[in-house]
């Protein structure tokens, strides 16, 4: 019931809108021109009065008619037509005598009447049931009603729109008056309640039925335009749903080509006003009918200019356009630009035929030919206008693709190409869109699990701290037992070294994970990197000595300025020596040098390993160690800890294996002192 209740809402208030459009159009069309409304001025009140008038000799019908009835009379008698003419049997067939009249000349006044015998209209007074009498002398007209003369002429100047009497005696020139008529006298008397004859017609018929027609009208329009107007409140209530109704019609209308609609509106304009024309002088139903098509029709023009804008892009060209392209589409990008010019060529060489073929045909000195010719060279001109604009955009886009693909390289996350619909290279932006997407998704999942690998190491050697530090005290408690066998005491030596190695991996642990994930405090000074090198070579110097290996040391007099943190970086140093401390071959030499290139200061230290070194391990990474039989105390934390430290004041750090040669290297960009700057 919902759905069906969503679909009837658009539809009904878009009906109620039409309705009420309609209705309220032609039905004030329909009754203004049903009451003939047609001239300008107080007509329209003058029609509306005259229909609900009681009196009918006080309608405009009533003064005009009577009018027309005395100039045909005037007419008549001024031709000297006999008594058959066609006003006297007009006049005369009325059994009802509705109308009584006399009209002669100034000598005989009745020589043509159609009163009672006896009966003498001009001196005789108003019959029973008559209550109007016209009298014409010859210059004017007077007229009695009800006994009282009416005041017909005013200031002499006969205004057609004015709802005056349309007689002879006006001072102003029309054609009314006559100076011919001056012998002439017409007297009528009008009953005051028009009877229906038995045989033959009244005159005056008319007027109490066309009262009745427009009351009629009037108030079916103002039925009709009630009915509007509730459907146009019903259509506002719902504005919203006719949108919809408007949207789907527009879908409909955007199915067919532009040159069709074009035709179509021009079908309508040609043939709707003679058809109007012809069908409101013979069936005002029919009229009705066809202003509500027509409407509609127009309604749809408009509806679609409105919504499908442009109108004119839905066309035949385009339509021909758009199924080539997707037939270029269906092929290989390669194939597509070869397959394009091939077309153009083949497209330029068919329209060089037709012209030359046309010019044959047809008299080379015809201006058509040359016409025609100019518009070939036009449509020629314009595939190649078309082709040139289609290459350049592809060019454009393969520069974006190339543009992208270096943001995608420099690891750029937000960086997106987008391409129009209609371009070439329209699915290699999507999928490469796609290929970013996914490696930021595969990126970004990486960092997640980094991460929460330094969260969960973080968070247990801190846990491991308290009781490491419960061990250790109990242990020196132990120590201070003076009664302990002597085999009691070397255990507990043992608890002591592998306690205080416990102890130095988890601080290492700890250091590290605070460093890999920037949380690491820092104090960045500008110190002189080859006095921190020499310095942490003279606070180990007991474990150089005790190593019994030979440091061959070489770093220059001249400062060499970087920043960085002077804690850190001695923390660097003392796990690279005490790295190659620990791993050198007994006996060998280790090198410890620092150079400054360019704009870079470079310390490294290098020794042979006594273990077998395997190359294709990252010995930065943690719990890395170059001792895969693990029989040393080492932790594995040194070259992590020292890659770490490096990267988190700013400088480069790597390791290189060259068989079993070892060597570790720091870089960092050389700064200005500042009393130099």
């Amino acid at each position: 019931m919902a759905t069906k209740s969503k679909k009837f809402k658009p539809v009904f208030s878009w009906l109620c809108f039409f309705f009420s459009m309609v209705t309220i159009t032609v039905t004030l069309i329909t009754g203004v021109f049903s009451a003939q409304i047609i001239s300008p001025g107080d007509s329209f009140l003058r029609e509306v009065k005259d229909a609900f008038e009681p009196d009918y000799q006080n309608t405009f019908l009533f003064s005009s008619g009577i009018g027309f009835r005395l100039q045909n009379i005037l007419a008549t008698l001024k031709a000297g037509e006999e008594d058959n003419s066609k006003i006297w049997t007009l006049l005369n067939q009325d059994a009802g005598k509705n109308i009584l009249y006399s009209a002669g000349t100034k000598d005989k006044p009745a020589m043509h009447t159609n009163g009672y015998p006896n009966l003498d209209l001009d001196t005789a007074p108003l019959p029973d049931g008559y209550n109007f009498k016209l009298h014409f002398d010859g210059e004017k007209v007077t007229i009695t009603k009800d006994g009282k003369n009416l005041d017909i002429y005013g200031d002499g100047v006969y205004r057609p729109n004015k709802s005056m009497w349309y007689v002879p005696g006006y001072t102003s020139n029309t054609n009314l008056n006559d100076s011919d008529i001056e012998n002439y006298r017409v007297t009528m008397f009008v009953r005051s309640e028009l009877i229906e004859p038995v045989s033959g017609s009244s005159v005056l018929s008319y007027i109490p039925d066309n009262q009745r027609n427009r009351k009629t009208a009037l108030y079916a329009a103002g039925a009709f335009l009630v009915l509007g107007l509730i459907a146009f409140a019903v259509y506002v209530l719902l504005r919203k749903d006719k949108k919809l109704a408007d949207l789907a019609l527009a879908r409909f209308t955007g199915w067919f080509w532009w040159e069709f609609k074009a035709l179509c509106v021009v079908v309508l304009v040609y043939l709707d006003f003679p058809f109007m024309t012809a069908t409101w002088n013979s069936d005002r139903i029919l009229w009705g009918i066809c202003a509500a098509i027509s409407l509609f029709f127009y309604y749809l023009v408009v509806n679609d200019m409105r919504y499908n804008r442009p109108f004119y892009r839905h066309n035949i060209f385009n339509s021909i356009l758009s199924n080539y392209r997707r037939f270029e589409f269906s092929k290989p990008f390669q194939r597509q630009m070869v397959q394009r010019f091939w077309a153009l060529l083949a497209a330029e060489i068919l329209l060089v035929l037709f012209g030359l073929t046309v010019t044959a045909v047809i008299h080379p000195s015809s201006f058509f030919v040359m016409v025609f010719l100019l518009l070939v060279l036009a449509g020629m001109i314009y595939l190649i206008y078309r082709y040139v604009r289609r290459f350049q955009n592809t060019v454009y886009d393969i520069g974006l693709l190339i543009r992208h693909i270096s943001l995608v390289k420099t690891g750029d996350p937000s960086a997106v190409v987008e391409l129009p619909a209609e371009a070439d290279l329209k699915n290699a932006s999507l999928e490469l869109n796609e290929i970013q997407s996914g490696i930021g998704e595969a990126v970004e999942e990486r960092l997640r699990s980094e991460r929460m690998k330094i969260e969960l190491i973080t968070n247990v050697s801190h846990d491991l701290k308290t009781p490491l530090t419960s061990i250790i005290s109990y242990i020196d408690l132990l120590k201070q037992e003076e009664s302990l066998p002597d085999h009691v005491k070397d255990y507990i030596e043992v608890l002591a070294q592998k306690s205080d190695r416990l102890k130095n991996m988890v601080q290492d642990i700890f250091q590290v994970s605070k460093a890999t994930s920037g949380n690491i405090e820092m104090n960045p000074e500008i110190l002189d990197y080859g006095k921190l090198i020499l310095q942490t070579l003279a606070d180990m110097n007991e474990q150089v000595e005790a190593s019994g290996l030979l440091l061959k040391i070489d770093v220059p007099d001249t400062p060499a300025m970087i920043r960085a943190d002077g804690k850190l970086l001695y923390r660097v140093f003392q796990n690279l020596i005490g790295n190659a401390l620990q791993y050198s071959l007994d006996g060998s030499r280790v090198f410890i040098t620092l150079e400054q290139t360019g704009e870079e200061a470079s310390a490294s230290v290098k020794n042979t390993s006594r273990f077998e070194l395997d190359g294709d391990r990252d010995m930065t990474e943690r719990f890395v160690r170059g001792d895969s039989s693990r029989t040393t105390s080492g932790s594995g934390l040194g070259l992590s800890i020292a890659r770490s430290f490096t990267e988190a004041c700013g400088g480069r750090f790597g390791i290189s294996v060259d068989a079993d040669l070892f060597s570790a290297r720091a870089v960092f960009p050389l700064v200005q002192r500042p009393e130099e700057q």
